[in-house]
């Protein structure tokens, strides 16, 4: 579970210094420039999260090929050898990763969820802590709404594309990355058997 967590909490800062940055540019108050702000912030925090899952998808297909090497001689020879399984490549982890990062928001929409249907849209505490807290994405369309809209509880529900967008910006480069270090892997192993057959 370590892992996960100190995969995830590099992402979670950068949201965090980026939500601090997207309160900022709310004060500006010109529409033109806030919206090109804000996805620039975006932007940012996207190539970020995406270049850091690139690389991760690499060297998790390093370790899955490293590891395998250390099956085979524990096959081989019987001794034990300590195999490091946690950062192996996995398809479904990048999407897990990028879910991990969302996981507060979620439960601040559940319960943001329960408190609104208990109490006919008067209590929105949940659902403005998780506006603060995932600012880079609730600014870039709070930001233009009418204070009518605003007052409306479920505004907050909008979020909730943080989700898929975060597994997706984590997910797909993870996989990229995996399939790129992969492809080399099989490159060496052609070119091994075109050398020396099936002998290994």
């Amino acid at each position: 579970m370590w892992y996960y967590f100190k995969q995830t909490l590099f992402f979670f800062v950068y949201l965090i210094f980026m939500a601090i940055i997207s309160l900022a540019i709310t004060a500006i108050g010109i529409d033109a420039l806030e919206a090109v702000l804000f996805g620039l912030c975006i932007a940012i925090y996207t190539f970020i999260v995406c270049s850091s899952n690139y690389k991760d998808g690499q060297e998790a297909v390093k370790l899955l090929q490293s590891n395998n090497m250390r099956r085979k001689q524990i096959i081989q020879t019987g001794e034990y050898i300590e195999i490091k399984k946690a950062g192996e490549f996995r398809p479904w982890k990048g999407f897990f990763l990028g879910f991990i990062v969302v996981i507060p928001l979620v439960v601040m929409m559940i319960v943001h969820l329960i408190l609104f249907l208990t109490t006919n849209g008067e209590v929105n505490g949940a659902g403005a802590a998780s506006g603060i807290v995932y600012m880079l994405f609730y600014a870039p369309y709070s930001s233009f709404m009418s204070e009518a809209a605003l007052k409306v509880g479920t505004h907050y529900f909008y979020l909730l594309y943080a989700v898929p967008y975060m597994m997706t910006i984590c997910g797909v480069p993870y996989l990229i990355g995996a399939k790129k270090m992969q492809k080399q892997y099989d490159k060496i192993e052609k070119q091994q058997q075109m050398l020396y057959g099936d002998e290994k």
